[in-house]
């Protein structure tokens, strides 16, 4: 979710009560309020641990943020969920999705990154360009995954 920060205060305690968690997701540069990690840090460094980051790589990579670097920031403690989505270009704000390893993300780094933090929560592929070849590139998507999760898991 994106609630108004000003909301935050009011929305924790409830949160709390019912056992639920608010994960602060970062569109891009220009279009959110939490579109950078010092951003979200700033709304949950002083809260309980059920208001957290939802990461999306993508977004970061389109506001000219390097993912890996936006992980460490955000740390395990604070990451609720995560969004492994590739963006054609660094810093353009109005490029579109390609398939996941194949764009400038750092996909397979931010997996890496994953697995050194010992993340073990909700993953999303995050996959918003609909094409004629969208099973394909889901496919892809899927097989580029488990080739890095094989890669990861190796001896």
């Amino acid at each position: 979710a994106e609630p108004s920060p000003k909301s935050i205060d009011m929305l924790e305690p409830l949160f709390a009560e019912y056992g639920m968690r608010l994960a602060i997701h970062n569109h891009q540069r220009g279009r959110s309020d939490y579109w950078h990690p010092d951003i979200v840090l700033d709304h949950t460094r002083m809260r309980g641990k059920q208001i957290g980051a939802c990461c999306d790589v993508g977004q970061w990579a389109r506001s000219d943020l390097k993912p890996v670097e936006c992980l460490r920031k955000i740390g395990r403690d604070r990451m609720i969920s995560f969004h492994l989505k590739d963006v054609l270009t660094m810093g353009d704000l109005d490029c579109r999705n390609t398939v996941i390893g194949e764009g400038a993300a750092d996909c397979a780094n931010c997996l890496k990154e994953l697995h050194a933090l010992n993340y073990r929560a909700l993953i999303t592929i995050d996959f918003e360009h609909d094409t004629p070849k969208l099973q394909e590139d889901m496919l892809k998507n899927i097989a580029f995954i488990e080739d890095q999760a094989r890669r990861l898991l190796a001896p």
